[in-house]
């Protein structure tokens, strides 16, 4: 195990690089998401380089709170990544929206089965939705800033489409 760098920042981040590189690697191993460890580690190393004086010898060694933030940051990278890449309700929507009147049906029950996942904030924008506002004219009606409302709609897109995928994959549909 590495001793407390005594030298500068540099040379910390320098002798503790290998140990982030490592823990990013080892958290993003299952996830399939490995290729994103690098990013991680430097992500981890700019959060050391910034907060380097925040170290507490007496809460443990230099080495077991770099690999601590190393953890936080491959998992932040992981979740900021599931985000972006998450598929807008209307986008998985568009897809299931065919002729068969069947698939409408099964589409109406998994949407509404979703409801019950979504925050009060988030179900404040059905109406809006079914009634087809613009997110201007939702955040007017309700009142809150344009950003909110787009913020609020792409994270009930997401967990409708979500909710949509997991209930899909159940059946094998």
């Amino acid at each position: 195990m590495l001793s407390p760098p005594a030298g500068t920042i540099d040379d910390g981040l320098r002798a503790l690089y290998p140990l982030l590189r490592a823990t990013c690697h080892t958290v993003l191993r299952g996830t399939g998401y490995v290729d994103y460890a690098e990013d991680a580690a430097q992500l981890a190393a700019l959060l050391l380089w910034r907060h380097w004086t925040a170290f507490l010898p007496v809460r443990g060694t230099r080495e077991a709170w770099a690999a601590t933030i190393a953890h936080h940051a491959a998992i932040d990278l992981l979740r900021w990544h599931q985000r972006r890449t998450a598929v807008p309700l209307f986008e998985a929507l568009d897809g299931a929206m065919v002729d068969d009147a069947l698939d409408a049906v099964l589409d109406r029950v998994l949407i509404a089965q979703a409801q019950h996942y979504l925050t009060p904030a988030e179900r404040e924008m059905l109406p809006f939705i079914a009634a087809g506002d613009s997110q201007r004219e939702m955040a007017e009606a309700i009142p809150m800033p344009l950003g909110t409302v787009k913020t609020r709609l792409y994270h009930l897109s997401a967990r409708v489409a979500r909710r949509m995928a997991l209930a899909r994959g159940a059946d094998g549909a």
